[in-house]
C-alpha cells in the first residue's frame, strides 16, 4: 500500500477534489477566461483538434444542454448529457452512475442540492474523459482552422433556447499545441522506515492548463516502470515541501529504485517525467546493537555487545572518544563481521577514561546512528610518579604552590600542610585539584612557619608518594588585640583609669588613652606610647561635674593599631582641697631687692598660687600660679613699706581651696 501527505485518491474525499477543481479553474489566466458563472478550459493538439472541458456555475444546470460557438457566434456543436454515442463507451456501472448524476442535477430544487452534486460531477469529469463527455461537460472539435480564436459555451433551456449563462475560454490556436505541462521540481527520494519517501515542489510557473494531480511510477533495478500509486495524487494548490508528498510503502529493501513523477492536468495530459533514483536501504540495518559493555585490564579495554538479527547488516564499526560529547575516531576502518560480538582495544593509555560506541553498517557502506556510550578506564599497574620541583611563593594573603608536569595521565593532585613543630599533615581540599598549582589563602590571624607537600592521583585512584617538603614563613600581619578598660573612677576631682592589653599581651607594645566629652563622638588623644606594662592612668586635667568618655588603643612593634576598646563614661566629682599652712617671707636686699616666700609644696595633684596685698584693705594680687614641685617663690618687685603674702591650693582646672593665713614683711 502507498500513502501521500495531503494527497487523496480520486476514489476518496470528494469535497477535497471539488475544492481543488474550483480553486484551480478560478485562478487560471491563459487557457481559461475567468467568469462569474463558471470556467471553460480549452487545449489544442496543434493538429486542428481542440478539446473543451468546463465547470458549470454553482447552482446552475441547463436543462437543454450546451451550445458551443466560435467568436463569431457560429454554432459549432450542441452538447447534451447522456449522448448515446458517448454512453456506449462506458461500462454498465459507469453508465448507471452518469445517469444518476444527471437525474440529480435535473431535479435539484435548491442551491444546497446543486452544491452536494457538484463535487460528484467534478470528480467524474476530471477522472475520465469518456465520463466527462457522457456528462455533457466535455467536447472535442477536430478540423478547426489555424489561428487564435475564442470559443464560448451557452446554456440551453429545455426548449433549446439560449440562456444568458455563457462561458468563454481564453484564445486558443488549433494549429499550435497547447504547451505541455512542466514536470515537478526538486524531486528527491529518501529511505524511510515506512518506505521510499518522495519529495517534490510544484512547477515554478502556472501552465495554461492547471496541474491538478501527479502520477508516480517505479522501476526496480532498471526494469519496466509500473505505477507506484494506483491513481493520481492530488496535493492541492500548495503544501509543506519539508514533508513527503508520497511514501511508497511497497518499496523493496535492497533494490535500486528509480521513480518517475509527472504532472497531470484536467484533460489527462501528463508532463515529461522528473526522475530520481535511490538504493532502498533497510533502515533497520542501520540500528546499532542495543547495548555495549566494557571490561578493562592494564593496557586493554574489552568491548562486547549483543548481536542484531538482521541479514541486511554487513558489519559493525567501533568508535572511541575522550569525552562523552566530544570527537570520536573510527577504530575499525574495515567493518567487523556482523556476527562478531566482541572486540579489544589495545591502543590505550592506562588511567585514562575512554568513551566507546558502535554503529551498524548497511550494504551501501552507510553507517547508522551510534549506540549508547559506555566508558572504560584501563587500570594502572603502579602508582603515579611523585610530583617534582614543588615551589612555594608567599604573600601577605596566601602561599602559592607550583610543581612540574609529569609525563603520566594524572587525574589530579592532593596538597597537604602541617605547622612547624607538628607531625600531623592535613589535606587542604576535600577534592583533588586538576591544576599544577594551589593557592593556600590564609584565614585572618594565621602566621608562622608551615610545611607543604603534594601527591599525584591517577584516574584509577592510585596515589603517589609525597613530594619533597617546602616551607613558607607567614608574617603576622594581624592587628594587636583590643585592650580592655577594667575600671574607671572619677572621685576627688580626678579620673583614675585601670586597663589591660588584649590576649596575647605580647602582641601589644604601647597603648594610647583617648578622651572625649559626653555627647561628642570624636575625642582627643590624651596620652600615647604608654608602655604595655602600664595598666593605669590618672587624668587630673578634668572639670568637676563634667562627664567624659575614655577609650584605650593598642599598637604593636610594627605600628599596627588595634580596634579601639569600648568607651567608658565617668562623671568627675569635686575634690577636697586642703588649706595650706601660712608661708614665711623675708626681704632680701642683695643682689637686688626682692622678697623670698617659703611654703610647703602642695600634695599631688594640687597646684599652688602665691598672692600679695600692699595694704590691709587692698586687693590680693597673684604673683605666681600653677606652682608644683617647689617650696619657695620670689617676689622681684616688692613695694615700699609693709606687704602681706598668702598661698592657695588649686586644681589643674583652676578650682581653688581656702587661702592660708597671711604673713607680713616690711621693706
Amino acid at each position: 500500500m502507498s500513502t501521500t501527505r495531503h494527497a487523496f485518491r480520486f476514489s476518496l474525499t470528494l469535497w477535497i477534489l471539488t475544492a481543488v477543481l474550483t480553486l484551480t479553474f478560478a485562478s487560471q489566466a491563459g487557457a481559461a477566461a475567468k467568469s462569474d458563472t463558471g470556467v471553460l478550459l480549452a487545449a489544442s493538439d496543434g493538429k486542428g483538434e481542440v478539446r473543451f472541458l468546463w465547470a458549470p456555475p454553482a447552482g446552475y444546470w441547463p436543462a437543454g444542454g450546451w451550445r458551443l460557438q466560435d467568436q463569431n457566434k457560429k454554432t459549432l456543436a450542441d452538447i447534451t448529457p447522456l449522448n448515446p454515442e458517448h454512453m456506449s463507451a462506458l461500462d454498465a456501472q459507469e453508465a448507471q452512475l452518469v445517469r444518476a448524476i444527471i437525474q440529480g442535477l435535473g431535479t435539484a430544487q435548491s442551491p444546497e442540492e446543486f452544491a452536494n452534486l457538484r463535487p460528484v460531477l467534478g470528480l467524474q469529469a476530471m477522472s475520465s474523459w469518456a465520463r466527462a463527455k457522457a456528462l455533457g461537460v466535455a467536447h472535442a472539435l477536430p478540423g478547426l482552422p489555424k489561428g487564435k480564436r475564442t470559443y464560448s459555451l451557452v446554456g440551453l433551456d429545455a426548449s433549446g433556447t439560449p440562456s444568458k449563462t455563457t462561458l468563454t475560454c481564453a484564445p486558443v490556436d488549433a494549429g499550435v499545441a497547447t504547451p505541455a505541462l512542466p514536470p515537478p521540481t526538486q524531486l528527491r527520494a529518501e529511505a524511510h522506515p515506512q518506505g521510499a519517501a518522495l519529495f517534490w515542489n510544484p512547477p515554478p510557473a502556472s501552465p495554461e492548463i492547471p496541474v491538478i494531480a501527479y502520477t508516480v511510477e517505479r522501476a526496480e533495478n532498471g526494469a519496466t516502470y509500473l505505477p507506484a500509486s494506483p491513481s493520481a495524487i492530488i496535493l492541492g494548490l500548495g503544501w509543506n515541501d519539508s514533508e513527503a508528498a508520497f511514501i511508497d510503502e511497497l518499496a523493496q529493501v535492497g533494490l535500486t529504485l528509480t521513480y518517475s513523477v509527472r504532472s497531470l492536468d484536467a484533460f489527462g495530459r501528463t508532463s515529461p517525467p522528473a526522475m530520481v533514483s535511490l538504493f532502498m536501504d533497510d533502515p533497520e540495518a542501520l540500528r546499532p546493537p542495543p547495548s555495549i559493555t566494557a571490561t578493562t585490564q592494564p593496557g586493554r579495554v574489552n568491548l562486547s555487545w549483543k548481536a542484531v538479527d538482521n541479514p541486511n547488516i554487513v558489519g559493525h564499526s567501533v568508535e572511541r572518544g575522550t569525552s562523552h560529547n566530544g570527537l570520536y575516531i573510527l577504530l575499525t576502518p574495515k567493518a567487523l563481521d556482523p556476527k562478531t560480538t566482541s572486540w579489544t582495544d589495545t591502543d590505550v593509555v592506562d588511567s585514562v577514561i575512554y568513551y566507546y560506541r558502535i554503529r551498524s553498517v548497511s550494504p551501501t557502506g552507510e553507517m547508522g546512528p551510534p549506540s549508547g556510550v559506555t566508558t572504560a578506564m584501563p587500570p594502572t599497574s603502579k602508582a603515579p610518579p611523585t610530583p617534582q620541583k614543588v615551589q612555594a611563593k608567599t604573600s601577605p594573603v596566601q602561599t602559592e604552590l607550583t610543581w612540574d608536569r609529569a609525563d603520566y595521565p594524572i587525574a589530579g593532585y592532593i596538597v597537604e600542610r602541617r605547622a612547624e613543630g607538628s607531625a600531623q599533615w592535613g589535606r587542604l581540599s576535600p577534592t583533588i585539584t586538576s591544576d599544577r598549582y594551589y593557592r593556600d589563602q590564609y584565614i585572618a590571624g594565621t602566621f608562622g612557619v608551615f610545611h607543604y607537600r603534594v601527591r599525584a592521583v591517577s584516574f584509577d585512584n592510585k596515589i603517589s608518594p609525597p613530594s619533597a617538603e617546602v616551607q613558607a614563613a607567614i608574617e603576622d600581619t594581624s592587628k594587636p588585640p583590643t585592650p580592655l578598660i577594667a575600671a574607671i573612677d572619677g572621685a576627688d576631682g580626678k579620673v583614675v583609669l585601670s586597663f589591660a592589653p588584649g590576649f596575647p599581651e605580647e602582641k601589644t607594645a604601647t597603648v594610647s588613652i583617648l578622651r572625649g566629652k559626653e555627647g561628642l563622638r570624636q575625642g582627643d588623644v590624651l596620652a600615647e606610647n604608654l608602655s604595655a606594662d602600664q595598666h593605669s592612668f590618672v587624668d587630673v586635667a578634668v572639670e568637676p561635674g563634667q562627664s567624659y568618655w575614655y577609650a584605650v588603643l593598642a599598637r604593636d612593634n610594627a605600628g599596627r593599631e588595634s580596634e579601639m576598646s569600648g568607651k567608658r563614661l565617668v562623671t568627675v566629682s569635686a575634690p577636697t582641697i586642703p588649706v595650706p599652712a601660712a608661708p614665711t617671707a623675708e626681704f632680701v636686699q642683695d643682689p637686688f631687692a626682692h622678697v623670698l616666700i617659703r611654703f610647703t609644696a602642695p600634695p599631688p595633684p594640687f597646684l599652688l598660687t602665691v598672692q600679695r596685698r600692699d595694704s590691709e584693705d587692698g586687693p590680693w594680687r597673684t604673683i605666681a600660679k600653677g606652682v608644683e614641685g617647689m617650696d619657695q617663690a620670689m617676689d622681684a618687685h616688692p613695694s615700699e613699706g609693709g606687704m602681706s603674702y598668702r598661698i592657695i591650693y588649686h586644681t589643674a582646672t583652676g578650682m581653688e581651696g581656702e587661702p592660708s593665713p597671711a604673713i607680713t614683711v616690711t621693706r
